[in-house]
């Protein structure tokens, strides 16, 4: 019959793309209609099976593929965890010193300068003696949203560790970096709120602008902690802002780059570069 040999056509094109590298015996036209239903039976037995492996080929894929988002999620989030102080949200040491060597590297190129902010909390031990550790984290919390209001975009705030904390900014002159720290100090100053109390603490900043291309991390973070302690010498709440100079600065650069950690661990042996000093006159400190 006419139907019978375009059945046997059908099946002998179906078996040439289904069935691959798999022989076999091509379908003749005096078999009988019985065998060649078997084929077609085998055939779509055999398609049935290859797609339901193309399926499960395709759920595996799709497990794989959320597998490795999550993987990067997680890889991600471990990642911010290395460089995120965890009680306060901020960047920690490590970060900021990752941070103040790009902006270095960056003003070498663009001529600008870098103003490290060193902050020390005064009134912060007091607290933490009378009121406990949740008294003296809820000041930390609140001192660190206030420094990300305030630095914003413009630059990086993080916690150093206890009540210390950082402010790395580029672009910026001596007197920009003055403003800021005086408007973080004030800032600061203003009574925090805990448990139906207001709790009080003052700020003492050390301000160190970069005033050569060749000053170092180190160099730079020395002298804002100095300048820092200078600060807390002469009283609560007070601001003193000093120029890393570049006749000394310039002594600290070895012939090829010099990370912060490389830094730290030659401090014994390093000098620490005189300072021309500019106090920054100060209102007196919110109760």
């Amino acid at each position: 019959m006419p139907g019978d040999h375009r059945l046997r056509e059908i099946l002998a094109w179906f078996e040439s793309v289904a069935t691959g590298p798999v022989q076999l015996a091509p379908c003749r036209a005096e078999d009988p209609m019985e065998q060649v239903l078997e084929r077609l039976n085998g055939l779509a037995r055999r398609l049935g099976t290859m797609a339901s492996s193309v399926a499960t080929l395709e759920k595996v894929n799709a497990d794989l593929a959320r597998a490795h988002a999550e993987l990067e999620r997680r890889q991600t989030e471990l990642l911010d965890l290395a460089v995120t102080d965890p009680l306060t949200g901020l960047a920690n040491r490590a970060r900021f010193e990752d941070d103040l060597e790009d902006a270095l590297a960056v003003s070498t190129i663009a001529g600008d300068r870098v103003a490290v902010l060193m902050i020390d909390l005064d009134g912060f031990k007091p607290i933490n003696d009378t009121f406990g550790h949740a008294a003296g984290d809820a000041v930390l919390r609140a001192v660190a949203t206030r420094l990300s209001r305030i630095v914003g975009n413009a630059g990086l705030a993080s916690r150093l560790g206890g009540d210390e904390f950082a402010v790395v900014v580029s672009g910026v002159s001596f007197e920009d970096a003055e403003r800021l720290a005086a408007r973080v100090r004030d800032t600061i100053a203003v009574a925090i709120a805990w448990e139906g109390m207001a709790l009080h603490v003052n700020a003492s900043i050390g301000v160190a602008v970069s005033n050569s291309p060749d000053v170092t991390a180190f160099a730079l973070t020395a002298a804002a902690d100095n300048a820092m302690y200078a600060a807390k010498r002469r009283g609560a709440g007070l601001i003193q802002a000093v120029f890393c100079p570049e006749e000394e600065a310039g002594e600290k650069r070895s012939q090829r780059p010099r990370t912060a950690r490389t830094e730290r661990r030659e401090a014994a042996t390093r000098r620490v570069p005189a300072l021309r000093t500019r106090p920054t006159p100060t209102p007196d400190a919110a109760p």
